[in-house]
């Protein structure tokens, strides 16, 4: 939304130069959501800090954000995780493959997002994965990304959130291209310990297979 309050459709342009003979440019359309402001600006007051406005009337200074927004505080930190993961999913398989990993967790954004990279211990198949999640402060619900180096290709975003120290994420994707219901649960957190499970469904939530579950606890100094 344009600061007026009337929609302003603009397209932006991202370019890299510098590069010595290589040029590059990436560009897509978008509406003008996020507006830096420092001083007056339309009727709203006058802020010493630079501020994000995302809809008329909402002014979010940093660090002073919904308690949503701290969800995953905790979080922050090296850990030591145990894996127990199916070997094959969606085939009313038991056989699960058990191994350990490394968590390395930093926030992003002044507290409104964060990254880890996690790094599996599979002797048979080692794997590196990274997590993106970001706060969105309209819906106050977090959207999680994956990507790993098994195919290097960003996964749909989880959406959800915490409630009574228990977060629960939601997406739509396939799985050997047959639609399915992805579910993550944050649970049973600690100050140095955690638990994580991933779900997949066939038949839209109501019921659910168990495919992958963690065990974090922290590396303390």
């Amino acid at each position: 939304m344009h600061p007026t309050g009337g929609s302003l459709r603009v397209f932006k342009q991202f370019v890299w130069l510098g590069l010595g003979s290589v040029k590059m440019a990436f560009s897509r359309p978008t509406h003008q959501r996020v507006t830096q402001a420092v001083g007056r600006l339309d009727k709203y007051e006058k802020v010493i800090n630079t501020t994000r406005l995302l809809s008329k009337g909402d002014i979010f200074i940093m660090n002073e954000f919904p308690t949503g927004a701290h969800g995953f505080d905790w979080y922050f930190g090296t850990w030591h995780v145990h894996n127990r993961m199916l070997r094959k999913r969606l085939a009313g398989s038991n056989d699960w493959w058990e191994f350990p990993a490394t968590d390395v967790v930093k926030p992003i954004l002044s507290g409104l997002g964060n990254v880890d990279e996690i790094n599996f211990d599979r002797p048979e198949k080692p794997l590196r994965g990274f997590n993106l999640r970001i706060f969105n402060l309209v819906t106050k619900l977090w959207s999680i990304y994956w990507v790993d180096n098994n195919g290097t290709e960003l996964q749909p975003p989880l959406i959800g959130k915490f409630e009574n120290g228990i977060g629960t994420f939601f997406a739509d994707d396939t799985f050997n291209g047959q639609p399915i219901r992805v579910r993550f649960i944050w649970d049973e957190i600690m100050e140095n310990s955690a638990r994580w499970e991933q779900a997949f469904s066939t038949d839209s939530g109501a019921t659910w297979e168990v495919n992958w579950v963690m065990m974090f606890t922290r590396k303390l100094e």
